[in-house]
């Protein structure tokens, strides 16, 4: 009888956004088939009792650790589970090899591109150092994955042969495509994220262009109001909700009549993908990929004072660029060529 394979996840610096969302998929997924190790942060401790069968490891780390002694916690968890026969890394690099084999997931493209986009100068100079951490061991890694083919472009051509597209799974879009939407559709457009290139100014404009035609309408910005301009936040037909639960957003794009979103990089589709498949219509930038989305689908792109837009409706999505989150796992498995 063969031995029952080790396996290690790292979500240590993963507890908001997509990351979350991996981990969360991920962990139910094992959770079903017996459990797996999975590092997590600390604020992601109540998955411990909602998957049960899965061995987590609660690992905090300081700006200090990160910087001068990164990943040193993983010594103490080998030693307890023994020989690993794969390791995952969720935007950590891989400093070491430490298992049969080696799997590195690129969650943010920031640190390939920190001068193309805008970001604060501490958050820039982060970027920066990991970024060349990440790119010096990528020797360390047998598997490299990204969520978008425009990811993937920037990594280095000598590990081309490494490389895999692993998108984030999409079970509440392609749920909601293949039945019927008997809810009220209200006259709200719905724009998630805050963050400076996220453009939220230009998400303005164009809500401002479907005002003309649409007088009702009213806009819904999610995120940290923080970070907003003066103009927006004393515009009393723009509600900010602040920071709110995946369910609550969810909710919002199922009723809201348009999604737009302004954002000028990301390292995936995934915040658009929830955003045109469940708004009636939705206005993305014309950014590559959103172009990876929408591929083969009917869609069109227009201009005006707020900028390029891909402008799609929901009635003209199809599922064939989106996966379900039992295929993502499952085609990173049969890739590193692990059976459980």
């Amino acid at each position: 009888m063969s031995k029952t394979k080790t396996l290690l996840f790292n979500f240590s610096a993963s507890h908001t956004g997509g990351g979350l969302k991996r981990l969360y998929e991920f962990s139910k997924w094992f959770n079903e088939k017996g459990g797996t190790n999975i590092i997590i942060h600390p604020n992601c401790k109540n998955l411990i009792e909602t998957f049960s069968n899965n061995n987590f490891f609660v690992v905090k780390q300081n700006i200090f650790d990160r910087f001068f002694n990164d990943c040193f916690y993983l010594n103490e968890i080998m030693s307890e589970i023994g020989d690993i026969d794969f390791y995952y890394s969720y935007g950590i690099p891989i400093y070491k090899k430490i298992a049969s084999k080696h799997w590195f997931h690129l969650s943010n493209i920031s640190p390939f591109i920190p001068y193309s986009i805008e970001l604060d100068l501490l958050v820039r100079l982060k970027m920066i150092v990991l970024g060349h951490r990440i790119k010096n061991n990528l020797n360390n890694c047998d598997h490299i994955s990204a969520e978008s083919d425009f990811s993937l472009s920037h990594m280095p051509k000598k590990y081309h042969s490494r490389l895999f597209l692993s998108v984030n799974g999409s079970d509440d879009e392609i749920n909601y495509l293949t039945k019927n939407n008997e809810g009220e559709i209200k006259d709200i457009a719905v724009t998630v994220g805050t963050h400076k290139y996220k453009k939220t100014n230009n998400v303005y404009k164009m809500y401002l262009e479907l005002l003309k035609n649409n007088p009702e309408l009213k806009l819904v910005i999610i995120g940290d109001p923080i970070n907003l301009e003066q103009h927006i936040i004393d515009n009393t037909n723009i509600k900010k909700t602040g920071i709110i639960s995946r369910e609550q957003v969810i909710e919002l794009l199922m009723r809201s009549k348009y999604f737009l979103t302004a954002t000028t990089t990301e390292n995936s589709y995934n915040a658009a993908a929830e955003g045109i498949y469940l708004a009636e219509e939705s206005y993305i930038s014309d950014i590559q990929p959103h172009y990876e989305l929408v591929n083969g689908m009917d869609y069109k792109v227009i201009q005006n004072n707020a900028g390029s837009f891909i402008h799609i409706k929901r009635k003209d999505l199809s599922l064939t660029n989106i996966r379900s989150w039992n295929d993502v796992v499952i085609q990173i498995l049969n890739e590193a060529e692990i059976s459980l």
